[in-house]
Formats: C-alpha cells, structure tokens, sequence
C-alpha cells in the first residue's frame, strides 16, 4: 500500500467527481468505479464530489461535529467505545492513527476528525 502524498506540505487528497456514475456510460461509471478503488486501496482517502448531498446537509453536519468535538474532554470521553473493536464513539489522539506511517501531529487532527464521522 501507498499512502497520501504530499505537496509543499501539503495533504494531497484524490478529488473524483462521481456525478456522472449514475448517467454516464459504462465506460465512465468503470472509470469513476476505478478511481475511487484506487483511493481506497492505495491512499486510504478521497474528497468525493458530484454525489448530490444538499450543501446545508454538509454544513449542518460540520456544525454537529464541531459541537461534539467543543465539548470539555471529560464529556466527550462518555461516549468513548468499551472495546477496541468497536468503530463508534470518542477516541482521544493519539489513540488512533490514520496510518502507521503517519506521525501524529496538529494537521491531521481535523482531517482525522473528519474520517471518523
């Protein structure tokens, strides 16, 4: 497996625009089907777009998330799963890590953030 890559130090995260899959020809929907295989098996992320989720469905859950995660420590710790097994709740950093490879640091935070929703 590959991981993200940077550019300038920047996260450089697949953007692939899945508008077309449920119109377009058999040949676009493999070609998009093949793109975001390729995010998933090789770079573990991908920005989607062209998916139809209204904008204020997006940004009412942005503001969910911040809410949960403006919540003190010890409120969001109530939610924290009983067994490591379980892929729900808070999990305080470093206690998680989007990949080995990845060093934990402030950048990633909100990124992490955002893939756990």
């Amino acid at each position: 497996m590959s991981f993200a890559q940077t550019d300038n130090g920047v996260l450089s995260i697949p953007l692939i625009d899945i508008g077309g899959f449920n119109v377009g020809l058999p040949t676009q929907r493999g070609e998009i089907a093949a793109k975001v295989d390729h995010a998933a098996r090789r770079i573990d992320f991908t920005q989607i777009t062209g998916h139809g989720i209204p904008e204020s469905a997006i940004t009412d859950l942005a503001a969910a998330i911040d809410g949960c995660f403006g919540l003190p420590l010890g409120e969001k710790m109530k939610t924290r799963p009983s067994a490591v097994d379980i892929n729900r709740g808070y999990s305080s950093p470093p206690s998680e890590r989007l990949t080995p490879a990845w060093v934990w640091n402030p950048p990633w935070i909100c990124l992490k953030r955002s893939i756990m929703v």
